[in-house]
């Protein structure tokens, strides 16, 4: 019946053609030229297995290819994130999934907003610091939150800092842990805010 409504309709886009490409692009082009699924619970599994196979595949293909998801592959994974449950203040869940994202203001992202001239990389500098001012030097590295990262993140991620102890303390779980990053990360993001507008 498919394929008779296929050929009746041959340059017209339909949910025909389109259930015949993602069949041939999942690897059961088979199952279309032969109209026939077998056991249809296998199939059913079989099919839903490598749909999410393909998607994460693709996703973890553009990660790779994106600049500006440099820091979130470090730490990203799939599934709802528990962060979202244990921050009930709205402005701290905020302000933890900006970072996390790169949805910010720190001079990493900005330096990509110039639509004819982009800032190279190496010149995207803290103003307070004159380093590169990524996620990594925000949270742990940069003098203007020296006060307020030791009242919130434990020495132990912030002295001997590296890209383990980074996404040791990005990946979380633990309540008080998060709770005091996500403090510090608001804190520090409205303290820049207003030294920005202060040399500007």
């Amino acid at each position: 019946m498919m394929l008779c409504d296929l050929n009746s309709m041959l340059d017209k886009p339909s949910w025909v053609r389109y259930l015949e490409f993602i069949l041939e692009s999942l690897g059961f082009y088979h199952v279309w030229l032969f109209q026939g699924v077998g056991n249809e619970n296998e199939f059913v599994s079989l099919l839903w297995q490598r749909s999410r196979d393909t998607f994460l595949q693709s996703i973890n293909e553009q990660l790779n290819e994106s600049p500006r998801a440099s820091t979130y592959i470090l730490f990203h994974n799939y599934g709802y994130k528990s962060y979202l449950n244990i921050l009930r203040i709205q402005k701290y869940r905020h302000a933890l999934t900006r970072f996390r994202h790169s949805t910010h203001r720190l001079a990493i992202e900005t330096g990509r907003w110039h639509k004819l001239y982009k800032v190279p990389r190496p010149d995207r500098k803290c103003q307070f610091c004159d380093t590169l001012e990524d996620e990594f030097h925000f949270l742990f590295e940069c003098t203007m939150f020296t006060e307020l990262r030791k009242q919130y993140i434990k020495p132990y991620f912030w002295k001997r800092p590296n890209i383990i102890k980074f996404t040791k303390l990005l990946c979380s779980e633990n309540k008080t842990t998060v709770i005091n990053m996500s403090m510090y990360i608001c804190k520090s993001f409205e303290l820049r805010d207003i030294n920005m507008s202060v040399t500007t």
